[in-house]
């Protein structure tokens, strides 16, 4: 049964501070990113005092504190935004399921691909907005709801604009799973203060979201007061809300409480912030350099003692800065007296620098770098780092593999949230056109999930590519290495690509090295033809795409009879070109063009 929202139960969270069985871990958990992925001061990670450290460095540690950790979630960040940038990402409409009902200005190719408000797309909103707060918050909670709630009278065929919100943890005080949501929103109300005359623009706004309605109540005057300012009845016959979702981690009252699939970059990253914070003061201490200097004289402003007399009793001496002694400047000529019989005798040259160990530096930086170095690891993105990696190929293509694993989890998450969105949005669209139900699930599009991820840099490329053909492994593996690397190089310039992928796709004998290819000429173990594709491979390729602007499309055989087709051309005319030498010096004539099977002399 859905829970009746009265006036008492609205109180409790509005007035009373009331939040849900989940709400402090799911708030925490959220913290534990946001601070890294949007830089925000780790107070708690660095505020405490360290063992024997002076109050006043601590407040100079905090003061001077920078963000190193969010480039490491930012790289992450941009990484998995590729997932769309895979061959296999689509949404597919199938536009022979739109009825004739629908305006064609509002069809779903149109809103949702081309008017999203402010993205364009909602895949644009997907990997702009989304993919960020799922990866951050996988407990905040996405309502769809109009942009603009429809004026009470007007035509009930009126099409509303369905738009995702995300509302982050801490502001969720409540949300039952398919019943309700309780939202307080960042936003503010204005209201008159309490001498009626002065407008405060502080007060709160809170969603409350169930099976039938979507209503917002804004505060009213300074007692907290809130009154009902959108009223909206859905009418959809459920809760247009959901949770991002991720990695489940348990259940409280029966409300589940998930993980973000990044999760475990989380203690990595909290002891790199750590420790470089304290490198900060390590590189004060022991790099910058600290003058000593010899005085014998006393100071005779405070007469040795460091303190003057002041209003308010002794104060510190500002001739000597406290320290009873008189201190030369640099820029001045240091005097010497002679030691009298009673003192010590001055050391020769009255003033140095104290040699400090700056190993410690170099160390901690090394530390730094390996914490933000597992932190990707943990999440199968060690790739993404500078550091240099001492794996061997074979365990390479295991990262690989997890790592595949890895971002299809994230991408299967991603779709579902698109697939909620559409069908939530649909309700709203189209159900006064088109109000049977399967007719509207059928205009539904359909979202792969991707399989073919393009996530590794161009040198990690190479350098696989590069300890492959050390290993000398099988010419096959190496040409598929190599339209790897092209496809990654000219992603870009998918002309360019295309071309190099076709010239290394067609070349009978790519991925074998020219000391290879004239073995098995002089051995015989190849055709005239096939050594005439492959030495002339790069030219055919592109004379046939000058011939056939649609030759890169073309299925393997058909370009391969193409290249055939060239190769015969090419032996002739060498055949023409050998009789003609052959006659201008006399020589006798031999002939290649002894059928295709024929092998090279």
């Amino acid at each position: 049964m859905p829970t009746i929202i009265t006036a008492e139960l609205l109180k409790g969270y509005f007035k009373e501070g009331k939040k849900g069985s989940t709400y402090d871990e799911c708030v925490k958990l959220e913290k534990e990113l946001r601070l890294h992925a949007d830089g925000l001061k780790p107070v708690e990670l660095i505020g405490s005092q360290r063992p024997s450290e002076p109050k006043n460095v601590m407040e100079y540690r905090m003061a001077i504190w920078q963000a190193i950790t969010k480039e490491t979630v930012s790289r992450i960040i941009t990484c998995l935004s590729k997932i769309r940038r895979s061959s296999d990402w689509s949404v597919r409409y199938d536009e022979k399921a739109f009825p004739a009902s629908i305006a064609k200005a509002e069809l779903p190719t149109e809103y949702f691909e081309k008017k999203f408000p402010y993205f364009g797309s909602l895949t644009n909103w997907l990997f702009t907005v989304c993919l960020k707060n799922y990866l951050i918050d996988s407990n905040a909670i996405c309502v769809v709801m109009p942009l603009e709630f429809p004026v009470l009278g007007a035509p009930v065929n009126e099409y509303l604009k369905p738009f995702p919100v995300i509302f982050n943890s801490e502001q969720v005080f409540e949300f039952a799973e398919a019943d309700f949501a309780i939202i307080k929103s960042k936003d503010k109300s204005i209201y008159l203060s309490q001498d009626g005359k002065t407008k405060s623009a502080d007060g709160d706004i809170f969603w409350v979201v169930t099976t039938t309605d979507i209503f917002r109540y804004d505060q009213v005057n300074a007692k907290g007061d809130m009154e009902a300012k959108v009223s909206f009845n859905h009418g959809l016959g459920y809760l247009p809300a959901f949770r991002l979702g991720g990695v489940y981690l348990k259940s409280v009252d029966r409300n589940p409480i998930f993980e973000t699939r990044i999760a475990a970059i989380v203690p990595r990253l909290n002891k790199a912030a750590r420790e470089d914070n304290d490198l900060d003061i390590s590189v004060v201490r022991h790099l910058f350099p600290e003058k000593w200097e010899y005085s014998s004289d006393e100071c005779k402003a405070c007469n040795g003692i460091g303190k003057i007399p002041g209003a308010k009793g002794l104060t510190e001496c500002k001739a000597c800065n406290g320290q009873g002694r008189t201190v030369s400047s640099p820029m001045q000529t240091h005097l010497i007296r002679p030691a009298k019989l009673e003192e010590q005798q001055v050391p020769n040259p009255p003033a140095g620098y104290i040699e400090k160990p700056i190993e410690i530096i170099a160390h901690q930086e090394a530390r730094i770098e390996s914490h933000m170095f597992k932190a990707l690891t943990a999440v199968n993105m060690e790739f993404l780092s500078k550091t240099p990696m001492s794996e061997s190929g074979v365990a390479k293509e295991v990262d690989r593999d997890e790592l595949n694993n890895f971002v299809y989890s994230i991408a299967e998450d991603l779709v579902r949230i698109m697939d909620k969105i559409y069908f939530f949005s649909y309700d709203y669209r189209y159900k006064v056109v088109v109000p049977i139900d399967n007719d509207r699930m059928a205009m539904l599009p359909t979202v792969n999930v991707p399989e073919k991820y393009d996530m590794l840099s161009v040198n990690y490329l190479i350098n696989e590519y590069q300890t492959a053909k050390n290993a000398k492994m099988n010419p096959v593996l190496i040409n598929k290495m190599e339209q790897e690397i092209a496809t990654k190089k000219f992603s870009t310039d998918p002309e360019m690509a295309a071309e190099i992928n076709c010239i290394l796709k067609l070349d009978p004998f790519a991925g074998l090295s020219s000391d290879d290819k004239l073995a098995y000429i002089q051995n015989k173990f190849i055709t005239t033809e096939d050594a005439v594709i492959s030495a002339n491979i790069v030219q055919f390729v592109r004379q046939a795409k000058f011939e056939d602007a649609n030759f890169y499309s073309l299925e393997f055989d058909k370009q391969r009879e193409v290249m055939e087709k060239m190769a015969d051309e090419k032996i002739v005319e060498m055949d023409e070109a050998a009789k003609l030498k052959a006659k201008m010096f006399s020589l006798p004539a031999t002939s290649n063009n002894s059928g295709k099977e024929d092998d090279v002399a």
